[in-house]
């Protein structure tokens, strides 16, 4: 993944962006200082994503991802690693949700601003890269994720 630590944004208090508190988690005090996209650079940085992959909410607020892997330890791969990619120099975290044991959904926002920022773009596209042991009955019906198939 590449460096972009050096074209973030510095930090603002979200007191003076949000009403005085995250709308999703109540937290106060510095968070990154984002800016919420509007729904034409939504657009155009979705068209950016690989195709297929992704959805986006009607809302134009959260991007999102579902795939089934082969198995647990298929899922598990994919969050440690989505996890190591969180923790990096973005410091940006996506929602993953794991149930039925292999079904993943990955949905990125940023809660602070209460929708889409380019730091959320470039959380997806650096997951794009992540090689994933896909359920084959699964990867089937879906070969636009062909690229990532582990």
């Amino acid at each position: 993944m590449a460096d972009i630590s050096d074209t973030l944004p510095l930090e603002k208090d979200v007191s003076t962006t949000s009403g005085g508190a995250c709308r999703t988690c109540g937290c106060t005090g510095k968070n990154p200082g984002y800016e919420a996209l509007n729904k034409e650079m939504v657009d155009i940085e979705f068209q950016l994503l690989a195709p297929g992959m992704w959805t986006l909410s009607e809302n134009y607020e959260k991007i999102s991802r579902v795939f089934k892997t082969k198995n647990w330890n298929g899922a598990i791969e994919f969050i440690n690693e989505a996890s190591a990619i969180a923790e990096g120099p973005v410091s940006h975290h996506p929602d993953i949700h794991l149930t039925m044991y292999r079904e993943v959904e990955v949905v990125i926002w940023t809660h602070a601003m209460g929708g889409l920022t380019l730091s959320d773009f470039e959380l997806a596209k650096a997951l794009e890269g992540v090689k994933i042991d896909y359920s084959p009955k699964w990867l089937e019906s879906h070969q636009e994720c062909l690229s990532t198939k582990k």
